[in-house]
């Protein structure tokens, strides 16, 4: 079960343990395993410590885990989004100068460890991560210690800011054009729309309206193996447009000299 980006809206250690007692209650009864946006606080060498995350956890997951957001299967953003997310370098006196209560967050690592459920590998990015190919690209290749790599991908989000706008729809294609690159599927939970299930060709096999509350019931096929761009990504690419510049720089100096 797959829930939106900071579909809990306040810190995990805020909430009531009763709550997250509450919340494994419902994963014991339905054997099922839920993943949640949950923003995360933790300390890490007696600092604070700030995560716009996804846990993971079942019915056998401690609450003191879930307290604690030191739950086992865990996706910390990556790609932060300037100002609202992290404030960038050079402008903290300008926040600092107005007083505002903007915090930065901490960073995911570049490889996370996907989710380990029902035999597949699922690898989660939040909102607009799933914009920037590359930054997928890590949780496919095998870990250091010969992990799988991810079978299957979910972006979760919030995108109540954009309203009923051609954003929701260009999120999904933005969905698609990932999926198509690395030949995984792709799920998308999100608040307003567009929550769907595309396959491993682009393909949307189904999808709830926007704006409208749901729940949209999918089988997904996980997939493996690496396509050329989840080898190698933009290289090829740039590769490309570094040989067609070179050969117009010489193509251009003989019509000089003609």
């Amino acid at each position: 079960v797959i829930l939106p980006e900071t579909v809990l809206p306040i810190f995990q250690d805020q909430l009531d343990p009763r709550a997250w007692d509450a919340w494994r209650g419902v994963a014991a009864r339905g054997n099922m395993t839920i993943a949640m946006g949950v923003p995360l606080h933790d300390r890490v060498n007696g600092r604070d410590r700030y995560t716009n995350s996804v846990m993971g956890f079942d019915g056998n997951t401690p609450v003191e885990h879930l307290v604690a957001g030191s739950t086992a299967m865990r996706y910390d953003k990556r790609h932060l989004v300037p100002w609202g997310e992290y404030v960038p370098p050079g402008f903290h006196w300008f926040v600092n100068m107005l007083n505002i209560p903007l915090g930065d967050f901490d960073r995911g690592a570049q490889r996370q460890t996907p989710f380990a459920v029902g035999g597949q590998h699922i690898a989660f990015n939040i909102c607009y991560e799933d914009l920037f190919g590359p930054d997928l690209l890590p949780a496919l290749l095998p870990g250091p210690n010969g992990e799988p790599g991810a079978t299957i991908l979910v972006n979760v989000s919030n995108l109540g800011w954009f309203g009923d706008s051609w954003a929701l729809r260009q999120h999904l294609q933005i969905g698609r054009l990932r999926t198509m690159e690395t030949a995984r599927p792709m799920l998308t939970s999100t608040n307003t729309g567009i929550t769907a299930a595309i396959d491993a060709k682009g393909r949307v096999a189904a999808q709830l309206a926007p704006l409208q509350a749901g729940v949209l019931p999918v089988s997904v096929q996980g997939m493996t193996g690496l396509t050329p761009y989840a080898r190698f990504g933009d290289k090829i690419a740039l590769a490309l447009v570094g040989l067609a510049l070179i050969g117009a720089f010489g193509s251009s100096r003989k019509t000089r000299r003609g």
